[in-house]
């Protein structure tokens, strides 16, 4: 069985590893290899993993799930002003936008209210064929 197996390194680590190559008298590849079976290279998949930003930048937690990740930023949201938006490769697929005041707080089936000075209304899902524009009526 074949397995591709894809390494990130900066340019100054693929040359370290080179020479380190070079002394063994191997190929990079068959170094990366060795290196793999004596457990000294961390080989790790890469996941898809859903990401939290809450306005402040994305937070270095990955979740296996949206609803996962949802459920977290609930729990962790904070006063910023800002959207709190759940991210997967880089694109938003889920958010909870910002609202100053409490107009609208009555539509809102689960805000996380902020006194007077404000709350984030529902989670709105967007359609994952389309990200960055939200699908009428689908909300978490």
């Amino acid at each position: 069985m074949n397995k591709e197996i894809i390494i990130e390194v900066t340019q100054e680590q693929e040359k370290q590893l080179q020479r380190q190559a070079e002394q063994r008298r191997m190929s990079l590849t068959d170094y990366l290899l060795v290196l793999a079976q004596k457990d000294r290279l961390k080989i790790r998949k890469k996941r898809d993993r859903y990401r939290i930003n809450y306005g402040r930048g994305v937070e270095k937690a990955h979740l296996a799930t949206a609803e996962k990740a949802m459920r977290k930023a609930d729990i962790f949201a904070a006063r910023t002003g800002r959207n709190i938006s759940i991210e997967k490769g880089g694109s938003v697929v889920a958010f909870r936008q910002w609202r100053k005041g409490n107009e609208g707080l009555e539509e809102q089936k689960s805000p996380i209210v902020f006194g007077n000075r404000g709350y984030f209304a529902d989670w709105v899902v967007l359609d994952q064929h389309d990200y960055g524009h939200a699908v009428e009526g689908k909300k978490a």
